[in-house]
Parts: C-alpha cells; sequence; structure tokens
C-alpha cells in the first residue's frame, strides 16, 4: 500500500491514480485550495501487509516534499520502484 501524506490546511488531494512506467511507479492527483505563499508538505509513505506506515519513500521526484504548491494536476515519480519494493519485501520477511 502506498500513502500519499499531505500536511496542510484547507488544503484537497483528489483523483489519486498510479500507473507503473518501466521501474518507476507514477503517481498523478489533483490539489486545489492552496493560498498563495502558503508552504505544504507532500509526502508518499508505504505499508507491507497491513503493518506500520513506513516513510517517506526518498527516491522521489516531481510535486513532493515541503515547498509552495499551487492548485492544480500533479504528478510525482516513484524511481526504482520495483528496486525498493523488493528490498521492502525482504525486510518484512
Amino acid at each position: 500500500v502506498i500513502t500519499l501524506c499531505f500536511f496542510a490546511q484547507s488544503q484537497t488531494v483528489s483523483n489519486v491514480d498510479s500507473y507503473q512506467e518501466g521501474t518507476n511507479i507514477v503517481i498523478t492527483y489533483q490539489l486545489t485550495g492552496c493560498q498563495a505563499n502558503q508552504q505544504s508538505g507532500l509526502f508518499i509513505y508505504y505499508s507491507v501487509n497491513e503493518d506500520r506506515f513506513m516513510g517517506p519513500i526518498k527516491t522521489v521526484t516531481g510535486d513532493v516534499g515541503d515547498k509552495l504548491f499551487t492548485d492544480g494536476a500533479k504528478k510525482a515519480v516513484l524511481h526504482e520502484f520495483l528496486s525498493l519494493a523488493n528490498s521492502i519485501l525482504k525486510k518484512s520477511t
């Protein structure tokens, strides 16, 4: 399970979708309710076998992290996700 975690006030994350692109996972989402010059944080966490959430995942680029966000369509890319997933699964067994 991969989860978007958004730290902010009154913003909404919706229309979340994901797909595999090579060895990467692309996550797209819609962000609304951003105020001018308001810094927010958006991070991606994971869970294995419904255990506690771990993260944030570090191998992510795009519309993630602590920054000034604006409303609109967003995209984040989890790089080399298959390698990360294999590493996570080895640790959980």
